[in-house]
Protein backbone atom coordinates (compact mmCIF):
# COMPACT_ATOMS: atom_id res chain seq x y z
CA UNK A 1 0.00 0.00 0.00
CA UNK A 2 1.32 3.44 -1.03
CA UNK A 3 -0.08 5.61 1.90
CA UNK A 4 2.72 7.85 2.40
CA UNK A 5 6.98 7.37 2.17
CA UNK A 6 6.69 4.85 5.26
CA UNK A 7 4.94 2.70 3.31
CA UNK A 8 7.80 2.13 0.97
CA UNK A 9 10.67 2.85 3.51
CA UNK A 10 12.71 0.24 5.89
CA UNK A 11 9.69 -1.13 7.59
CA UNK A 12 7.44 -0.81 4.64
CA UNK A 13 6.60 -3.02 1.33
CA UNK A 14 9.79 -4.81 -0.48
CA UNK A 15 9.77 -2.54 -3.97
CA UNK A 16 11.85 -2.64 -7.04
CA UNK A 17 14.36 0.64 -7.06
CA UNK A 18 13.14 2.19 -10.09
CA UNK A 19 9.24 1.93 -8.98
CA UNK A 20 10.52 3.27 -5.46
CA UNK A 21 11.94 6.26 -7.22
CA UNK A 22 8.69 7.46 -8.67
CA UNK A 23 6.46 6.96 -6.19
CA UNK A 24 8.79 8.77 -3.63
CA UNK A 25 8.80 12.16 -6.08
CA UNK A 26 4.49 11.20 -6.40
CA UNK A 27 4.39 10.98 -3.07
CA UNK A 28 5.94 14.57 -2.67
CA UNK A 29 4.31 15.79 -6.05
CA UNK A 30 1.04 15.03 -6.64
CA UNK A 31 -2.41 16.29 -6.79
CA UNK A 32 -5.27 15.54 -5.08
CA UNK A 33 -6.59 12.19 -6.29
CA UNK A 34 -3.92 11.96 -8.78
CA UNK A 35 -2.88 8.12 -9.76
CA UNK A 36 0.90 7.45 -9.61
CA UNK A 37 -0.04 6.82 -13.46
CA UNK A 38 -1.42 9.93 -14.13
CA UNK A 39 1.38 11.51 -12.46
CA UNK A 40 3.53 9.70 -14.72
CA UNK A 41 2.03 10.81 -17.27
CA UNK A 42 1.79 14.32 -16.82
CA UNK A 43 5.58 14.79 -15.81
CA UNK A 44 5.89 13.38 -19.44
CA UNK A 45 9.69 11.52 -19.94
CA UNK A 46 11.25 12.67 -16.86
CA UNK A 47 9.20 10.42 -14.96
CA UNK A 48 7.22 8.36 -17.39
CA UNK A 49 10.09 6.63 -19.24
CA UNK A 50 10.45 3.81 -21.35
CA UNK A 51 10.58 0.45 -20.05
CA UNK A 52 10.98 -3.29 -21.96
CA UNK A 53 9.86 -6.30 -19.95
CA UNK A 54 10.97 -9.53 -20.88
CA UNK A 55 12.82 -8.38 -24.17
CA UNK A 56 9.08 -6.99 -25.49
CA UNK A 57 9.25 -3.85 -27.62
CA UNK A 58 10.06 -0.68 -25.08
CA UNK A 59 6.77 0.82 -23.40
CA UNK A 60 6.03 3.70 -21.07
CA UNK A 61 6.50 2.82 -17.75
CA UNK A 62 3.16 3.92 -16.57
CA UNK A 63 1.24 1.21 -18.83
CA UNK A 64 2.72 -1.38 -16.54
CA UNK A 65 2.00 -0.12 -13.56
CA UNK A 66 -1.60 -0.60 -11.99
CA UNK A 67 -3.05 1.23 -9.07
CA UNK A 68 -6.11 0.25 -7.24
CA UNK A 69 -6.59 2.46 -4.04
CA UNK A 70 -3.52 2.82 -2.32
CA UNK A 71 -1.90 -0.89 -4.04
CA UNK A 72 0.50 -0.32 -6.62
CA UNK A 73 1.62 -2.89 -8.76
CA UNK A 74 3.45 -4.16 -11.62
Amino acid sequence: MLTSQDSIGPQGSLILPKLFRRCTDYLRSRNPRETLPEWMERKGDQQDDLVSVAGAAPVRFRTVISQAGDRISL
